[in-house]
């Protein structure tokens, strides 16, 4: 998918709901800052339209996103797992993937949000090279 199509997307939701565009906007925030760090080109994160959603993909494979849910966005993790929790904001009981609702902008940073997609992207950055 395209940018333009990633864009198009969030400008729909925000017809619909503004807050939720608010979070998704600020989740690919957090990517793009990391996109723009990092040195490895080869590690580039890409966004796509899966799920119903903004997906993140590295290197072709896909390893979280935001996806807008009828009264929340969960912050989605393929291999949430695997991911540091200490205060046990992860929620999920798959063998995989784990994830943060999101009702509010103001729980990005109270629920840790950039931390986990850092950890997220250095977790696939690890396991994929």
């Amino acid at each position: 998918m395209e940018k333009n199509d990633v864009e198009r997307f969030v400008a729909e939701i925000e017809l619909v709901s503004p807050f939720k565009a608010q979070i998704i906007n600020k989740i690919r925030s957090y990517v793009s800052d990391i996109n723009s760090k990092s040195a490895d080109a080869d590690a580039e994160i890409e966004e796509r339209i899966i799920y119903g959603g903004v997906g993140f993909f590295m290197k072709g494979k896909h390893f979280g996103g935001a996806y807008p849910n009828k009264k929340h966005v969960n912050l989605a993790f393929s291999r949430g797992v695997e991911l540091a929790d200490p205060k046990s904001l992860l929620q999920g009981k798959g063998k995989f993937r784990r994830h943060l609702q999101l009702f509010h902008p103001d729980e990005l940073d109270e629920k840790d949000a950039q931390l986990f997609v850092k950890a997220a992207v250095e977790l696939e950055a690890a396991g994929s090279k």
